[in-house]
């Protein structure tokens, strides 16, 4: 027998009692969720640190999760930092599909077209890096 909260409990059933105080604990101690824009801030942070592999990593993690939260959003703001984090990741297609579903959302976006024309003048197409770099501009 074991003491457990003040109870007398039979040892057979003390393992199941440690286990309920220990997934109580455990849910309480868990970290908040934080928003996408925060999250995908914080993987572009890293990015930005030269911690390339850490924030590559968590973006494959949490890439359908996130996917998920900035269509549900709406926001333009979401899809580019989105875009941003792709950049960042080398992942060139995808950002580019990012950077175009925040211009949808909001066409005088210049960073979205800025980050378009760096990706097309890292693939050697500087008619378009200009053209992108042009409405960036504008």
């Amino acid at each position: 027998m074991i003491i457990f909260g003040g109870t007398i409990v039979p040892l057979k059933y003390s393992f199941v009692a440690l286990l309920s105080l220990f997934a109580v604990n455990s849910a309480s101690a868990s970290e908040p969720d934080i928003a996408p824009h925060q999250q995908l801030q914080q993987i572009i942070d890293l990015f930005q640190d030269n911690r390339s592999e850490d924030a590559a990593g968590q973006l494959e993690l949490a890439e359908d999760e996130l996917i998920a939260a900035v269509r549900a959003s709406g926001d333009a703001v979401a899809f580019t930092l989105l875009g941003r984090a792709y950049f960042y990741a080398e992942w060139d297609a995808k950002a580019i599909e990012a950077f175009e579903a925040a211009l949808r959302l909001d066409p005088s976006l210049s960073r979205a077209h800025f980050f378009i024309g760096l990706i097309h003048r890292h693939a050697g197409d500087l008619e378009s890096a200009a053209l992108s770099f042009r409405r960036a501009i504008a």
